[in-house]
Formats: C-alpha cells, sequence, structure tokens
C-alpha cells in the first residue's frame, strides 16, 4: 500500500476536564505505519474514528497486506481524557476476568494521545451486521417511528421498554434462538451491575446476523461493547476521594450510584 494511506494521523481533542495522571510509559505505542484511517462517518458522543491496524499475534495478518488487517473504533475520552478511555479499558478486562464474552479491545498510545480501541466484530465478508436492541423492538411493534418516538424519552422509554417487553420481542422476532440470546442479555444487565453502568440504551447491545429473520437464519447475542459511562468515569480523583471519604461515614451515594 502506498504512503499516502499511512499519512493521515488520528485526530487529537482538546479536553475540558483533567481527570488524572496515568503513566503513559506502560502503554504500548501504536506506530504510524501500523495503522491507517477509513474515512466513514461514526454515530456516538465519544470522538472516535475508525482504522485498520497491525498487530502481531499468532496467524495474524502479513503486515505487508494492510487491506487484511483488522478493524477498530479508535475512541478518545472526550471531556473526560484520559481516564475515560483507561476506565473502559479496565471495565472490559474485568468482564473478561469474569468470563464473559467480552468484545477484543486495546488500550494504546497514537499521535500523542491514549486510544481505547473496539474491534469490530462484524465480519463483512459473511454479509454480517449488528442488529441493535432498538432494531428487534421495531420488528417487534412492527412500528419502527412508534418505537425511536419512545425511545427519545427516558421516562417513556422505561414504561414501556421493560425487561419483559424485551424478553417478548426477542422471542417472537428470534423463537428459536431465544433462550440463549436472553441469557445472554441477562448476563450483560447483571455486569452492569457490577460496574455501575448508566448507560446501556438500545443502541448499544444486540445480536449478530444477515438480517432480521422469524425464522432460519441463525443469529447470536454480540460481544458486550461500549461500556465505558461506569466505575465513576467522569468523576475526578478529587471527588473519588470525596465519595469515599463520605461512603466510610455511612453517605448512600455510592448505593444510589450502583442501583
Amino acid at each position: 500500500m502506498p504512503k499516502k494511506f499511512f499519512a493521515q494521523k488520528l485526530e487529537t481533542y482538546g479536553s475540558t476536564q483533567k481527570s488524572g495522571k496515568v503513566n503513559q510509559r506502560f502503554i504500548p505505542k501504536l506506530k504510524e505505519d501500523h495503522y491507517f484511517i477509513v474515512n466513514i462517518p461514526l454515530d456516538g458522543d465519544a470522538p472516535k474514528q475508525y482504522i485498520k491496524a497491525y498487530f502481531y499475534f499468532k496467524n495474524c495478518p502479513r503486515k505487508s497486506k494492510p487491506n487484511s488487517w483488522p478493524g477498530y473504533f479508535a475512541k478518545s475520552g472526550g471531556k473526560s481524557y484520559p481516564h475515560e478511555s483507561v476506565i473502559e479499558y479496565t471495565i472490559n478486562k474485568i468482564g473478561e476476568y469474569l468470563g464473559l464474552n467480552m468484545n477484543e479491545t486495546k488500550l494504546v498510545m497514537a499521535n500523542g494521545q491514549i486510544r481505547f480501541l473496539s474491534k469490530d466484530f462484524i465480519d463483512q465478508s459473511k454479509k454480517q451486521r449488528l442488529i441493535h436492541g432498538i432494531d428487534i423492538l421495531a420488528e417487534y411493534f412492527e412500528d419502527k417511528d412508534f418505537v425511536h418516538h419512545i425511545n427519545k424519552d427516558r421516562k417513556n422509554r422505561r414504561k414501556y421498554f421493560t425487561f419483559q417487553e424485551v424478553e417478548q420481542a426477542i422471542i417472537h422476532v428470534y423463537p428459536s434462538e431465544a433462550n440463549e440470546l436472553i441469557i445472554n442479555l441477562v448476563k450483560l444487565l447483571t455486569f452492569d451491575a457490577i460496574v455501575g453502568n448508566n448507560d446501556r440504551h438500545f443502541y448499544n447491545w444486540g445480536v449478530i446476523g444477515n438480517y432480521i429473520v422469524r425464522e432460519g437464519e441463525a443469529v447470536k447475542f454480540a460481544p458486550i461493547y461500549d461500556s465505558a459511562r461506569a466505575l465513576m468515569w467522569n468523576f475526578t480523583e478529587e471527588k473519588i476521594d470525596y465519595v469515599y471519604t463520605h461512603f466510610l461515614s455511612g453517605d448512600q451515594f455510592l448505593d444510589q450510584y450502583i442501583l
């Protein structure tokens, strides 16, 4: 691949909040000729870009064939840089330790900033797609506009899109795989409770398949991804010290944070 493909570097982002010091010496550097940017539009609050990157491992794609390198979503910490990236990586490692099906992630230094890399787990060669929870609800209610309207309002979302309703939606859309899908959804929600994730919405969980069908096409629950908003991700070290001190004196903030 011509060198011009490696000329574009990951963007650097300013931060309005210093979330704490991170010892960058222990974070591996992603060399400039080991990644290239694929310019595609991406959703979400955190600043991110899509890259293809080379990492050495057994039976890895050849370095001389960059187009075969795996894709990653390279996220910066936004206003909570740098520790939002570090915390999301830590959360992922906690999930792995608990034996959950977590998405493959890495923490690297690239273009002078810490980046959280989340691997693209969709295999385009198999014509797979990520079917979000919101898509499953839209198929269940047979009214995409209604589902998206309800989802915009937090109060209505909690009223109508309960766990029981989501469970029925999964059974309706994927009757053959429903039991396994629901078990994995419960594992996801339990993990969120353990780490205090307060941002698990209907766009950051789903199933992998070719398309939505009621019969015939096999699907599987997607690896757990996008778990950044947990473990007090947006707290400064000073505020964490304050919360911990008050916790020792009987304050209920931590209990409320988790619940």
